[in-house]
């Protein structure tokens, strides 16, 4: 029992490399019962601002959201940068890992559901609205965005839109590495985005399918993500 308590307090040492601003982040965001608990854990954290709102509904553990935390060692071990000013909801555990950014606008909402997972390098923007339901996984070097940032004007004057559009990406949904999610764009349930794939909102809406390409488009359907059964044994 004693080299069980030893392993578990082996397994959690990087939490000290980053243990005052932890600390000092579920202080500043959380209230009082939930941030003596330190839900929230950080690694090698770049705070460029930390203003809003954070949030968790539910349960509240030990550990249950962890950023920047190395995990992909092809990428640099850079923790997280977070430049926060919007509010971010976390309805439950979520796990970014390393290399990665998280902007969230004066304007901007986001919310991360029950077992939101990204491995590396994620670049996450929100400046409008971002809604990620539960059992998300994202892949390395990939971006979510809510924001064109830029708007075209037509010949006659006229604007080509707002030129930002909320984002929504369904529960069970697998997004591969360096996929882009832009603005508008709506990702069904139990779907599959392949690698390097470009999500438009005018995407095909079937869940239960594989999409992938530039823009993304329906490329097979009847396949989905199991969390529980994708170990690969190579042999």
């Amino acid at each position: 029992m004693l080299m069980g308590v030893i392993k578990k307090i082996w397994g959690y040492r990087w939490v000290l490399r980053s243990l005052p601003q932890t600390i000092w982040f579920n202080f500043h965001y959380l209230p009082f019962f939930q941030a003596i608990k330190l839900p929230i854990l950080l690694y090698k954290p770049h705070f460029v601002k930390t203003k809003g709102s954070i949030s968790i509904s539910g349960g509240v553990k030990f550990g249950m959201i962890r950023l920047g935390y190395f995990g992909v060692s092809i990428y640099p071990n850079n923790g997280v940068q977070l430049e926060l000013q919007g509010s971010i909801v976390f309805r439950g555990h979520c796990h970014i890992g390393n290399n990665s950014f998280i902007s969230v606008g004066p304007k901007g909402r986001l919310v991360l559901g029950e077992g939101f997972r990204a491995s590396s390098s994620l670049k996450l923007v929100v400046c409008y609205s971002v809604l990620i339901h539960d059992n998300v996984l994202v892949g390395w070097d990939s971006i979510i965005m809510d924001s064109n940032f830029h708007r075209l004007k037509r010949l006659d004057g006229k604007s080509t839109g707002k030129g930002y559009g909320s984002v929504e990406i369904e529960e069970n949904v697998w997004i591969g590495n360096n996929v882009e999610v832009t603005s508008g764009s709506i990702v069904p349930h139990h779907s599959v985005v392949q690698a390097c794939s470009l999500v438009l909102k005018r995407m095909e809406q079937k869940p239960y399918s594989i999409y992938g390409g530039n823009p993304a488009i329906l490329v097979a359907e009847g396949y989905f993500y199991d969390l529980n059964d994708d170990v690969i044994i190579y042999q």
